[in-house]
């Protein structure tokens, strides 16, 4: 199971290397990237968006979890999408 949020947040580091990220204003220091892929609304849409989506597991002061971000190129933003239970 896993839960939306779809928030932004700030995010150090680049897409495969991504280190930390600060949601809720809380830190979490990235330890692995699970995952990675791109997606596509498509061209045939009149605001077309692409996603670059991370699947990451990281950690914070009062434990761990695994995060689904995504960086809207459109809006050069990164997003909390869900949180993988």
């Amino acid at each position: 199971m896993s839960k939306r949020y779809n928030e932004p947040i700030r995010v150090f580091g680049k897409e495969a290397r991504l280190e930390a990220f600060v949601w809720r204003q809380k830190l979490y220091r990235v330890e692995q990237v699970i995952q990675t892929w791109t997606m596509s609304s498509g061209i045939w849409q009149k605001d077309a968006k692409n996603r670059q989506f991370s699947l990451v597991a990281a950690s914070h002061s009062h434990g761990r979890g695994v995060f689904e971000l995504y960086f809207e190129c459109l809006q050069q933003q990164w997003f909390l999408f869900k949180v993988v239970d």
